[in-house]
């Protein structure tokens, strides 16, 4: 029902989940091939900036609205507002992620949150400073990727607890080509690729 789509992910009955800026979330269905619209304020005409699916579960961040919290069991809708994430500054969710260990991943327009597991209280991590976080991931050697729009990568082990950054260097053909990046996938050989603004794709 738009044409400004946001971000997708698959749950686990194989459905696809389309988040839109100016038309809420669209469901699709590949074994009847129909699409549906999100039930809450997931189907309003809110800005929904993030999606993530995990398990029982869909997570949808919305633009100065928090997050809402659907369970694909008893189709029943939580609303969590910024406040009752403990964001602050801001109350959007733009990044939403749960990594092999457990662990909740938020990001907004200031920075990057953390919960050691689910109704956990969210913790700024101020050790990834301040940027607009875009999107995060983890690979299969347990790092979580952090993409920021104007600020690089962060880099995060989670085995090692150590934090790296990689950022663009003039003249040099193995860095970042761009310090925008907009999304983060993981393939099957375990490479990271990053799709960034106007530096093209680049793969670690």
């Amino acid at each position: 029902t738009s044409r400004r789509l946001r971000e997708m992910c698959e749950d686990k009955f194989g459905r696809i989940w389309i988040a839109s800026e100016d038309d809420g979330v669209n469901i699709y269905d590949p074994t009847t091939r129909m699409f549906s619209k999100a039930q809450g304020r997931m189907s309003d005409k809110h800005i929904n900036l993030a999606l993530f699916a995990d398990d029982d579960a869909v997570y949808c961040g919305m633009f100065k609205q928090g997050m809402e919290v659907f369970s694909l069991s008893d189709h029943s809708v939580r609303t969590l507002s910024g406040q009752a994430l403990n964001l602050q500054d801001e109350q959007s969710v733009c990044a939403i992620f749960r990594d092999s260990k457990g662990g909740y991943w938020l990001g907004n327009s200031w920075g990057v949150y953390y919960a050691a597991y689910e109704g956990a209280r969210f913790v700024r991590m101020s050790e990834f400073g301040y940027g607009f976080i875009y999107d995060i991931v983890e690979d299969t050697r347990q790092r979580v990727w952090i993409a920021t729009m104007g600020s690089g990568v962060w880099c995060y082990d989670l085995v090692e607890k150590r934090i790296s950054k990689f950022v663009t260097r003039a003249g040099d053909d193995t860095a970042l080509s761009s310090n925008s990046v907009s999304s983060i996938t993981v393939d099957s050989r375990g490479d990271v690729w990053f799709a960034t603004d106007r530096g093209g794709i680049c793969r670690y």
